[in-house]
């Protein structure tokens, strides 16, 4: 029997799926089987806000979020209006900065910044945002720094 996590014999399992659909045969033979370590799990939570995240973004921009961004900022709101989560009116917000530690910068005004960036032809820099400290407080106007 094949060493696995669940209670089956992996390989008892593939002949059957290749014997019972030919077409099913020709990608497991070509891809091979499916895994058989279980998964991380994953805390309700976190669950939600990938299912989330993976519906309002290209897989590819999701999974870059999940890996290595810790900030957002955009110069809208960086959710989809109307939210497409039945009863969460801002997803992103909502389950980011909670469930991910994700810091999300809403309406900030890049033209100053792209006239600089044309203006030295440099479009990489340091940015610093630096919040007013509210106690109690989940969001704070920020006074953004851009250090060349």
């Amino acid at each position: 029997m094949a060493k696995t996590h669940y209670p089956v014999d992996a390989d008892e399992v593939m002949r059957e799926l290749c014997r019972v659909d030919r077409h099913l045969a020709r990608v497991i033979r070509k891809v091979g089987s499916f895994p058989t370590k279980k998964q991380k799990p994953q805390l309700p939570f976190e669950s939600l806000l990938r299912a989330i995240v993976y519906q309002q973004l290209a897989g590819a921009a999701a999974a870059t979020i999940f890996g290595r961004v810790k900030a957002l900022g955009s110069d809208g709101n960086s959710d989809t209006a109307p939210s497409s989560t039945d009863g969460v009116d801002f997803p992103i917000h909502v389950l980011a900065i909670n469930a991910m530690g994700v810091h999300l910068l809403d309406y900030l005004q890049f033209e100053d910044l792209r006239a600089i960036c044309e203006r030295t032809g440099r479009w990489e820099f340091l940015f610093v945002a630096a919040p007013l400290r509210i106690p109690g407080g989940t969001g704070s106007p920020v006074n953004p720094l851009a250090i060349f």
